[in-house]
């Protein structure tokens, strides 16, 4: 490569220094030739390669910061990966309305994303229907098989792998534990989104559940933000002693208003991860959400580096977690069991800025 200098009366390729020359001024004009062809004939900005960044999309219901969000953004950290450095995060925010996500996946797929991470089960399934080609990591699903996600948890096959929350195998337990800590319930309301499978799924199992611990659970569908208002009602004509909450997208989000609600009509609130303890919740049991998330991380990791989805165990959560929120337990008058504090994994306060 070559570059050219110019100066009164001289336009030359900069390779020896010109005769005749008559002053200080050519001559300095001369060497900062020498200089920039020195730079341009350089190869390392023509030869040195531009590293990749990829392009990870990331759909879910909700807002920027909420828990989970962010410790998926650590765990990618935790692995080398920087944001708008090496990778770039595309994110899609719905509302937990039907319907809405083939749209979000669609606007992902045209910017070409490296690989797609779908909260829960709604947007699992418009990302399954929409592409065969781009690897997707799913987050927040009961049980993948049961639901026909995948054909095996230790190799899912296809384009999709994930993380599972166990989420109807621990709905049983989650009554067990309610009643545990309150023993004199014995009408418990059921908060669920009957247009998710896993969450109707979730629903039955704990119906099953109720009848050997003697107590009575009454379904609330609600299908939209509209419906949560009626629901409640519906918890106090049926004179609910508690309400549990299964987390959809939905619930997920309106987490907050239907705990301050609920708390103002004294009915005790269980969640199924610590984010509901936090938002105000009386208990939350369920996975450590945070590790799941981290561990999501993980699995983009691997698919970046080269590995199939078809290869990646889908994981389950190995740790549980059973919070306690001090806050609404005064807010509610409530004394729980000794054996429930002694089980506690935290002792937490309601965050008034959680999402």
């Amino acid at each position: 490569m070559r570059c050219y200098v110019s100066w009164p009366g001289h336009t030359r390729t900069m390779h020896a220094r010109p005769a005749g020359l008559r002053g200080r001024r050519e001559l300095l004009l001369w060497l900062a030739g020498l200089v920039i062809q020195a730079s341009c004939s350089s190869p390392v900005s023509s030869s040195t390669p531009r590293k990749k960044v990829f392009q990870i999309g990331y759909v879910a219901a909700g807002a920027p910061g909420g828990p989970n969000t962010l410790a998926f953004e650590q765990g990618l950290r935790d692995l080398g990966w920087v944001k708008d450095e090496n990778v770039v995060i595309q994110y899609r925010w719905g509302t937990g309305r039907e319907g809405e996500f083939p749209g979000l996946i669609a606007d992902l797929l045209n910017l070409n994303v490296d690989v797609i991470v779908a909260t829960a089960l709604p947007a699992t399934r418009a990302a399954m229907q929409a592409t065969n080609a781009t690897p997707i990591v799913m987050t927040l699903i009961g049980d993948p098989v049961r639901e026909g996600l995948v054909e095996r948890i230790n190799r899912p096959g296809g384009n999709v792998t994930g993380v599972s929350t166990l989420a109807p195998q621990l709905s049983g337990k989650r009554l067990e534990v309610l009643k545990e800590g309150l023993p004199d319930v014995s009408r418990v309301a059921v908060m669920y989104n009957p247009s998710v499978p896993d969450m109707v799924t979730n629903w039955l199992e704990t119906e099953t559940a109720a009848p050997p611990l003697g107590v009575t659970v009454v379904p609330l569908h609600v299908r939209s933000p509209e419906d949560i208002p009626a629901a409640l009602e519906t918890a106090r004509n049926e004179r609910a002693d508690a309400l549990i909450l299964l987390s959809d997208d939905l619930v997920f989000r309106y987490r907050r208003d239907i705990i301050a609600r609920a708390t103002a009509d004294k009915l005790p609130v269980i969640g199924t991860q610590r984010a509901y303890a936090t938002a105000g919740a009386l208990l939350a049991y369920g996975p450590d959400y945070a590790e799941l998330f981290r561990r999501a991380a993980a699995q983009v990791d691997k698919i970046l580096k080269g590995t199939r989805p078809a290869d990646i165990p889908i994981e389950q959560p190995m740790r549980f977690e059973l919070v306690v929120n001090r806050d609404a337990a005064t807010a509610l008058g409530i004394s729980l069991s000794r054996t429930i504090l002694a089980d506690a994994t935290e002792m937490v306060q309601t965050e008034l800025q959680a999402r």
